[in-house]
């Protein structure tokens, strides 16, 4: 299952929505399972206690992902810089990458920015700008689809870090350390980049 999470940052307005919907990007490894996408709306106050609900079901129910996954994170920008926030993604994008499996970058659906005058107009990019034209969110594509809460919460928590930087980020950032992350986070995010080096 990819997950796709979207939350307005203040008031309910996507309340308690979640669902299931045919995806068919995802290729099927396993001729048993079919391939799904998962949305879920949650405010960014509900969306610890909602992800850890839906990922225990999703355990349950005995969902797996696979390299045709995506966790795709649309985070509201009614209320937050947009080009700020594209423009510290961007400073963040080579850090970001590198907690990822190579094959996020490398594939189809979630390039690179070359620079921040390069975008196309696509939406397959892990810096997507075109979901703010219809939702005003700015959906970061990056991470490999999990069922794992600890997980998908540690990655949120830390682009809720760099879409809420109050200043532009002025180069590009070999380190998470300027995002101040609790340590556990810091710890988890070390360990990615570890495993992916």
């Amino acid at each position: 299952f990819p997950v796709t999470i979207w939350f307005p940052k203040y008031g309910p307005a996507y309340r308690d929505s979640w669902g299931f919907m045919v995806q068919g990007l995802i290729s099927n490894y396993n001729s048993k399972l079919e391939g799904y996408e998962l949305r879920v709306l949650a405010t960014e106050a509900e969306l610890p206690s909602v992800i850890k609900r839906v990922c225990k079901v999703l355990k349950e129910m005995g969902a797996e992902v696979n390299k045709t996954c995506g966790l795709h994170v649309h985070i509201d920008m009614r209320n937050r810089d947009f080009k700020r926030s594209v423009n510290n993604f961007f400073m963040n994008q080579e850090i970001l990458f590198k907690t990822q499996p190579a094959s996020r970058a490398e594939g189809t659906y979630c390039k690179k920015l070359t620079s921040l005058k390069s975008w196309d107009g696509s939406r397959y990019y892990g810096i997507n700008q075109a979901s703010y034209r219809e939702h005003k969110t700015l959906e970061i594509r990056m991470h490999e689809g999990s069922v794992n809460a600890k997980e998908i919460m540690n990655w949120v928590n830390v682009l809720l870090k760099i879409a809420d930087k109050k200043r532009k980020i002025a180069s590009p950032v070999k380190t998470l350390s300027a995002l101040q992350l609790s340590r556990s986070v810091k710890g988890y995010f070390d360990g990615r980049i570890k495993k992916y080096a």
